[in-house]
């Protein structure tokens, strides 16, 4: 029995590489629509040292996290 991971294509059919980020995008989108923060929506602003940066305004300090 064949996947759709293993199925020999013919030349005729075409291939989307990135079809198997579908089911991805749906799901970042239907969380986006129901009011969930974009996860990949952040700016770096400044690199403070190698484990501290001011992100999207905030300081962010691992170390207060212990």
């Amino acid at each position: 029995m064949a996947t759709a991971m293993t199925e020999t294509l013919t030349a005729s059919e075409p291939v989307d590489l990135l079809a198997k980020f579908d089911p991805i995008i749906q799901t970042r989108e239907a969380l986006l629509a129901a009011g969930v923060e974009d996860p990949f929506n952040l700016v770096m602003e400044q690199v403070l040292s190698h484990t501290r940066a001011i992100c999207n305004g905030r300081e962010n300090d691992p170390a207060r996290h212990l």
